[in-house]
């Protein structure tokens, strides 16, 4: 498992963690965290926009490390930067 998916469901497990000690629903986290670990939606295809988290998981991945604070890099980023000089 890569080390952004790794940390994305820490932060949401700790998340689940605080709103289940407020009693608020979970079920769009725990079944976003299953998702992110095992690759399967655990709820019908068709249900999947009544959990916004599930659906982000699976629609708009890069958006939801970005919300919760998890680095996310440009697939250029890694490169070397061009070289100013070569050209001249």
């Amino acid at each position: 498992m890569n080390i952004k998916k790794q940390r994305l469901i820490e932060v949401l497990e700790a998340e689940e963690a605080q709103l289940e000690k407020q009693g608020v629903d979970t079920r769009s986290h725990f079944l976003t965290i299953d998702y992110l670990k095992t690759g399967s939606y655990g709820c019908d295809p068709t249900e999947v926009e009544e959990y916004p988290l599930l659906e982000a998981a699976i629609n708009e991945y890069e958006g939801l490390l970005s919300e919760r604070g998890i680095m996310v890099l440009s697939q250029y980023s890694s490169s070397p930067a061009p070289c100013i000089d070569c050209f001249s």
